[in-house]
């Protein structure tokens, strides 16, 4: 007759199946690859509350300071390698489409892929904004990727990012959510002591970006005649 199968035999034969297909995606996102040992390597996070001004800021630092920005990491290179046609894009597109949250290893192997191949052109001073969503993922990355040279976290009031949500057509409700999540992150972050906190509230451009300049040990800005608006933006 046939062998009987238990169920607890397919189940783990299912969990097996399911931890090689995750060894092959996090081998193919470069997770598994060595830490980055480059002299000099510079790493910043930058988070921010809604509308805080974080991606004027780091843009800023990318044309003015020479750092290579990264935005939004979670989002942007993930949507880079689904739209790529590679091996690990349609391996991310058939796990999406059956369901499956991608572990935060997949986004921390695309970084450290994506600042690697920028260090072979000699770049090595890098802003990553919007990330890391938790302290989890801070560690990982400090853990398998590189040192965090520093944190900065863009403040901003409730009522401060649902005036400029207003402003740019965004819903108050979603930056509500927002906003009460980065404020429970920004309390963890300060236990780092990379961590700065700064202001944005009723802040005109010119003071934010002394601060944020401050902060990272860079030349003050120029001198210009009035000053800017207030900060827009995410």
């Amino acid at each position: 007759g046939h062998p009987v199968v238990s169920d607890s035999s397919v189940m783990i034969n299912a969990i097996e199946a399911q931890s090689a297909i995750k060894d092959v995606v996090l081998d193919l996102a470069g997770f598994n690859t060595p830490k980055l040992a480059i002299p000099g390597l510079e790493i910043i996070f930058a988070v921010g509350a809604p509308s805080s001004g974080v991606q004027s800021q780091c843009e800023r630092l990318a044309t003015e300071k020479g750092f290579v920005h990264i935005s939004n990491p979670h989002s942007e290179l993930l949507k880079k390698e689904l739209t790529s046609g590679s091996d690990l894009g349609i391996r991310l597109e058939q796990q999406i489409k059956s369901g499956k949250v991608l572990p935060p290893e997949v986004c921390i192997g695309l970084l450290k892929k994506h600042i690697s191949g920028f260090t072979k052109n000699g770049e090595k001073k890098f802003i990553i904004s919007d990330y890391p969503k938790d302290i989890p993922q801070y560690d990982l990355f400090e853990k398998t990727v590189a040192p965090v040279s520093q944190l900065i976290c863009f403040d901003c009031s409730l009522e401060t990012s649902q005036q400029r949500a207003v402003v740019a057509g965004l819903s108050t409700s979603t930056v509500l959510t927002q906003h009460g999540r980065y404020l429970d992150n920004a309390q963890l972050y300060e236990a780092r002591t990379n961590c700065v906190r700064i202001p944005t509230d009723d802040e005109c451009q010119k003071n934010v970006t002394k601060a944020v300049n401050e902060a990272l040990g860079l030349e003050p800005p120029e001198e210009e005649g009035e000053e800017e608006d207030l900060l827009d933006g995410p």
